[in-house]
């Protein structure tokens, strides 16, 4: 499962296992997008996720990538954040790599 591909670099965030899946379903990415609402981790208007991974029961998988440390992806279902940075007071805007 590749989470993010660099636009620039073409390095890859990657999730290599049979027990990880994406989904870009509309009503899963809103039912992840009001969770983190609810535990204050988003604003109400936040619109920054843009799928969500489920990884099955099981083992932890590894999510690797080719410029940093890999980490552990823990069973269970994750929302997959687009990173944003604000120009100015009113002015956000997508990071791209």
């Amino acid at each position: 499962a590749v989470l993010a591909h660099g636009e620039v670099t073409g390095h890859a965030h990657v999730i290599e296992s049979p027990h990880v899946r994406i989904t870009r379903d509309p009503d899963v990415v809103e039912r992840a997008r009001l969770q983190l609402v609810k535990m204050g981790i988003l604003e109400p208007d936040a619109r920054t996720v843009d799928a969500v991974i489920v990884v099955d029961d099981g083992a932890p998988s590894m999510l690797t990538h080719e410029e940093h440390e890999a980490h552990f992806v823990r069973p269970g279902i994750h929302a997959l954040l687009r990173a944003r940075e604000y120009v100015e007071p009113d002015v956000v805007r997508r990071v791209g790599d």
